[in-house]
């Protein structure tokens, strides 16, 4: 059995959302949306100057804390609102995970154990661009796993 990495183990978790799944398909991309990508989508990245935390103790599993922060983005001047709505529903999804195994859906021996996901902050970081008709509302999360073994 291997470890799947934190990311694709949150990532699967969203994939899995029945609300969020109708809205964005499988349109969740690391780092940034392609340049030809279909809207609405979600992107995410790891906060690099968050350093991660770890909890272990003698006897026990290590856990790791990591810090993603969510961007919902739609286009078009109308749809703010909806931005905003999949803003919630990548939340949503996330806070109401209750902890556990999820597994890689082309390689179920590829598992990764996800104790809790709790937003990092109540903000919302919103952006629109004039000239590309995108709005992004962003959400930060901070999301405790068992270490992967090396």
């Amino acid at each position: 059995m291997t470890a799947m990495l934190v990311d694709e183990g949150v990532v699967q978790i969203l994939r899995v959302n029945a609300a969020l799944a109708a809205v964005v398909v499988k349109r969740i991309y690391p780092d940034e949306a392609p340049s030809n990508a279909v809207y609405p989508l979600v992107y995410y990245e790891q906060d690099d100057e968050e350093e991660e935390a770890t909890l272990e103790s003698p006897g026990s599993v290590g856990l790791t804390k990591l810090t993603f922060m969510f961007v919902a983005v739609t286009q078009g001047k109308a749809n703010k609102a909806e931005c905003k709505r999949l803003a919630d529903l990548v939340r949503q999804a996330l806070i109401g995970f209750q902890g556990g195994d999820v597994a890689d859906p082309d390689d179920a021996s590829r598992i990764i154990q996800i104790q809790k996901i709790f937003p990092a902050d109540v903000g919302v970081d919103k952006d629109y661009d004039p000239v590309t008709q995108v709005y992004r509302f962003a959400r930060t999360f901070n999301v405790w796993a068992v270490k992967p073994v090396p």
